[in-house]
C-alpha cells in the first residue's frame, strides 16, 4: 500500500485520498511546492461535500535522471475548486492521467 500525506487543511474540513503513482516509479512527490516522498504515495486533499477539490493543489513527480543519457524532468499538474477528486493520478515524463472515481 501507498504511503500518506496529508495536505494542510482546516480541521473539520473533509479529506479525500488520491493514489499517486508514476512510471518509471521512485518518483518524487511533491505537493503545493513541499516535497512528501516517494511514488507510490497516498495524499489526502481537501474537498467539499460534493467531492470536488476544496482548494487549489499541484501535484508533481519529479523525475530524476538515471544516467548522463536521461535529462531530470518533473510533470505536474494543478487540481482546481471546479475539479471532482481523482482516485488516481498517473504520472509518466512526459503526462500526466486522471483517473476518475
Amino acid at each position: 500500500a501507498p504511503a500518506n500525506a496529508t495536505i494542510g487543511s482546516p480541521s473539520g474540513t473533509q479529506v479525500m485520498t488520491v493514489e499517486i503513482i508514476s512510471n518509471p516509479s521512485d518518483g518524487m512527490v511533491v505537493v503545493n511546492r513541499q516535497p512528501v516522498g516517494l511514488t507510490p504515495r497516498a495524499v489526502e486533499v481537501p474537498v467539499t461535500t460534493q467531492g470536488y477539490m476544496a482548494d487549489p493543489v499541484t501535484i508533481a513527480v519529479r523525475f530524476v535522471a538515471r544516467d548522463v543519457e536521461e535529462a531530470s524532468m518533473t510533470s505536474s499538474i494543478t487540481l482546481y475548486p471546479t475539479d471532482r477528486v481523482p482516485l488516481r493520478l498517473e504520472f509518466k515524463r512526459e503526462e500526466v492521467k486522471r483517473v476518475l472515481r
